[in-house]
């Protein structure tokens, strides 16, 4: 019996609490109240007390709220880092696929929202405004807040970034 209770006693002790079930439920428990509280922080800067006009506006358009728009980009940028940190800590060998397929998608998704978007607006606007292009592809970027192209590009350049640094590298031998 006392063999049985020192036996039990070793193997409990040996286990690590990173391979202890209930430490990695506590690490994700707390990891995923961390992320809701950033989603919550994100979300309370819409309401900062803050007005900023019309000082916004130009022939490329006008912004919408600032508190608005910068609270739904950093919502978005909470979101994508919370998927990285998961991939980081979960599965990491899935970084490099997801990543490349994240900038893929972001880049595509530019091209294809920016190109339809400029040449829309050079066929409404005055032949002498079209020297504000570059403002006006600023702006569709800044307010596409339905498709975030820049964080998921952050978050695939990341997940690129992170995935090489931890893949193991080739031998030569």
């Amino acid at each position: 019996m006392t063999e049985n209770l020192n036996q039990d006693e070793s193997t409990h002790s040996a286990e690590t609490p990173a391979a202890c079930r209930r430490h990695s439920a506590g690490r994700r428990l707390i990891g995923l109240a961390g992320w809701l509280v950033a989603a919550g922080g994100a979300v309370s800067v819409a309401f900062i007390p803050m007005n900023v006009g019309e000082s916004l506006c130009g022939i490329w358009g006008c912004f919408p709220p600032l508190q608005a728009l910068v609270a739904l980009h950093l919502l978005w940028a909470v979101g994508f880092a919370a998927m990285v940190w998961t991939l980081v800590t979960e599965k990491p060998s899935a970084l490099l696929p997801v990543g490349g397929f994240l900038v893929l998608a972001a880049v595509a998704t530019a091209a294809v929202i920016l190109s339809r978007d400029v040449f829309y607006w050079f066929d409404h606007v005055p032949a002498e405004d079209h020297y504000h292009w570059p403002r006006r592809v600023g702006y569709t970027l800044a307010t596409r807040i339905d498709l975030p192209i820049l964080q998921l590009l952050a978050a695939g350049v990341v997940c690129i970034a992170v995935g090489r640094r931890s893949a193991p590298t080739p031998s030569l031998d």
